[in-house]
Formats: C-alpha cells, sequence, structure tokens
C-alpha cells in the first residue's frame, strides 16, 4: 500500500507549487504504482473528490447547510457505511461499464465497484443488501 497527499503552496490566491510527501510507502513504490497504473500517470485527488461530492448527494446528513444533520456520531457512522455499501454493491458505476461482445452483437455489461474488485457476481438490490447477514450469528 502506499499513500501519498497533494498539498498545494498558494501565494495570493494562486498555486505557485505542488508538493506530494510520502505518507505511507516509498517514493520507489508509489513510482511503481503509478506506472502500472492504467488511469493517472501523476498523484491526483480527482477520484477521491468525486467520490466524495457523490456520498454527499447519497447520504444527507453530509449535505452542506441542511437539516438532515446529524446529532449523534454513531447514527452518523452508521448512515455513512449504509451508503457506502449502496454505493459499491448496488449502484452501477457509468465509468466500469464494459463491453462484451458475443458472436452476434456486442452487450455492455454494468458493473458496481464491488463487482469490478471481484467481491460479488451481480448488481444487488437493496432489499438483498440490507438482509445479508455479514457475520454468523454469536452463540453462547
Amino acid at each position: 500500500m502506499v499513500y501519498a497527499v497533494v498539498h498545494k503552496v498558494r501565494r495570493k490566491g494562486r498555486v505557485v507549487r505542488v508538493n506530494l510527501p510520502v505518507v505511507f510507502g516509498t517514493e520507489e513504490q508509489l513510482c511503481a504504482a503509478l506506472h502500472c497504473s492504467s488511469v493517472s500517470e501523476h498523484v491526483n485527488i480527482a477520484y477521491v473528490e468525486r467520490y466524495n461530492a457523490t456520498d454527499r448527494h447519497l447520504n444527507s446528513r453530509k449535505a452542506r447547510k441542511v437539516y438532515s444533520f446529524s446529532r449523534h456520531p454513531l447514527f452518523h457512522e452508521a448512515a455513512t457505511y449504509f451508503t457506502q455499501g449502496i454505493y459499491n454493491f448496488c449502484r452501477h458505476n457509468c465509468g466500469l461499464t464494459i463491453q462484451t461482445r458475443s458472436r452476434f452483437r456486442t452487450r455492455l455489461t454494468r458493473r458496481t465497484p464491488a463487482i469490478a474488485s471481484g467481491m460479488t457476481d451481480h448488481i444487488w438490490t437493496v432489499e438483498e443488501f440490507v438482509c445479508y447477514q455479514a457475520c454468523p450469528p454469536v452463540t453462547l
């Protein structure tokens, strides 16, 4: 695992320099990971910001200036886990759609992040997600 931070240095509201300190891992590991990446050649935060915007859209507790803010941290955390699960298992992502070709036609296959990572083989319904038993029952 490699973790780097994008730190922008500003003067009079303009970016004058961008620092990329490595927080976890080494510079060599970072270069190797970027070389193997199929989507980016340098460290950026576009994907993180896009996910944060989607998360704010799905979870009204994280939206700005709303009445549905979280009064208790546990409820906020529970709502966050719920929306992350729905995002990863129940909502297809257009960027993950792939073309599959059969003998007679081309078909678009919709995928979720969980399908793309190999965790599941189908798009779950919300009912299936809510009813799934994540861990075995505790026996005393």
